[in-house]
């Protein structure tokens, strides 16, 4: 019987180690075991592993073709909208006796940064959506017209391609890759990139050129960056290092293409004037974190005003040269980061670097400025070079001397000329009797003395009289 019993134990414990060999276990419905999933790798190795290809056509893309919207495919009864919703929002309750229906939450949405509190409802349910990470559109472009339809509907519902957020900022989302789209929110730029790359390894979908190259750059300021997990979306604790892009405007060529942090934009040894320029800062840092703002000294113009983050400073179409700048940053970034910037200057060729609002260039010379090159250093970070020199102003010309004129020997008075008399009055001799009919009337001698035809105390008799 004791054998019996040791036989049965032995049965069952062989049973229980070929059970355990051949059950599949949590998250291998989605083509990878939970300890596969616990070997992550850096997001920007698994990038280099991807292959890449251009997108292939929507041609017969559907919604359909990737299964309902929302199943229940891990099999707890609650569907796939609902999961994400009770794992991505704090603070849940729910409708329904089995906490199946979330009823409320709040979710710190990973693509606004915003607080959003969510209520079920049919015109507030919108307010937070279900996104897929990978959009199912581009998985159709990328690779997933090849997958079974299993393998389709798994990635549809898959955690890891899933992440409760705004409503809006889904929309504006689409079906958009990496390269034509990331969160507002620049905190979740790679983690949200890392998610991508993950989902793209697991169901074997490819990535475009432009893609690869948005999300190198990405990960680039987060270069440990994980691969990810299908846990809600981690938010690194430091927004991604920001970026300058530049582009010039130069004599007879027009725009340039854009360059970015320190690189050259315009020429040297062609005696091409700078007319315009464009500077913008990343995309990815939040305008709440301030701006790039610059100010250009135009030909005959002087100093132009200050504009801001892509504006054009400087003029174009009426052959104006550059002569200096000035650049500045404003809000967080000022605090974080110095601007600094440098010229190629006509005679004089390049100049110190200028900081922070400094002028860099000539005024008063009329030089043009031929070639820039402008970087953002972490505050208190030494300058990219030399900083002599950054500015040359004309001195001014001194104001030549005013001459007096030698005094001359005073010339006699010439004699006074009788006024000529006004044409309007009679010419008589004073004294000259008048007639009656001239009482009162009024003439003037030749030399212009006023007369009066009249008579006096002493002399009854009319003469013209002054």
């Amino acid at each position: 019987m004791q054998r019996m019993r040791g036989a049965l134990l032995s049965f069952i414990t062989i049973v229980t180690m070929i059970a355990a060999t051949l059950a599949p276990t949590p998250g291998s419905q989605f083509g990878v075991s939970q300890a596969q999933a616990a070997q992550t790798q850096k997001a920007s190795s698994a990038l280099a592993d991807l292959k890449v290809s251009p997108a292939a056509s929507m041609n017969g893309y559907s919604r359909s073709q990737f299964g309902p919207a929302w199943e229940d495919i891990d099999g707890n009864g609650c569907d796939t909208r609902n999961d994400i919703l009770k794992r991505d929002l704090k603070n849940v309750t729910y409708l329904d006796a089995g906490k199946c229906k979330v009823g409320t939450g709040m979710l710190n949405d990973p693509y606004t940064g915003k607080t959003i509190d969510f209520v079920s409802g049919a015109t507030t349910s919108s307010d937070v959506q279900i996104d897929h990470v990978v959009a199912l559109g581009d998985a159709w472009t990328t690779g997933a017209q090849g997958l079974g339809e299993q393998e389709r509907e798994d990635l549809a519902n898959d955690p890891l391609n899933l992440l409760a957020v705004d409503g809006s900022a889904n929309q504006s989302k689409g079906d958009r890759d990496a390269s034509q789209w990331l969160p507002s929110y620049a905190k979740s730029d790679c983690s949200y990139v890392a998610r991508q790359i993950t989902v793209k390894q697991r169901y074997g979908l490819w990535i475009t050129n432009s893609e690869k190259q948005s999300m190198a750059q990405v990960l680039a300021s987060c270069p440990n960056e994980p691969t990810a997990t299908a846990g809600s979306l981690s938010i690194s604790t430091s927004a991604p290092t920001p970026s300058l892009t530049y582009r010039t405007h130069v004599q007879t060529y027009g725009w340039q293409g854009w360059v970015k942090d320190g690189q050259i934009s315009g020429t040297t040894g062609k005696s091409k004037r700078l007319e315009a320029i464009n500077i913008k800062v990343s995309d990815r840092v939040p305008a709440t974190s301030g701006e790039i703002q610059y100010r250009t000294h135009v030909q005959t113009y002087g100093w132009q005003g200050w504009v801001s983050t892509g504006a054009m400073s400087g003029t174009s179409g009426k052959a104006k040269r550059l002569e200096a700048i000035s650049i500045r940053l404003t809000g967080n970034l000022a605090s974080a980061y110095d601007v600094y910037y440098h010229v190629h200057a006509q005679h004089f060729g390049w100049l110190g670097w200028a900081r922070d609002g400094a002028d860099a260039g000539t005024t008063g010379y009329s030089y043009r400025l031929e070639a820039i090159q402008i970087e953002l250093i972490p505050k208190g970070s030494a300058a990219p070079g030399s900083t002599a020199n950054s500015f040359r102003q004309a001195p001014k010309k001194a104001a030549p001397a005013k001459t007096t004129k030698p005094t001359q020997a005073s010339k006699p008075a010439k004699p006074r000329q009788p006024s000529k008399p006004a044409a309007s009055l009679p010419i008589k001799k004073s004294g000259a009797f008048c007639k009656a009919t001239e009482k009162g009337t009024k003439a003037q001698t030749s030399t212009g003395v006023k007369l009066t035809c009249t008579t006096i105390s002493t002399d009854n008799r009319l003469r013209w009289r002054h």
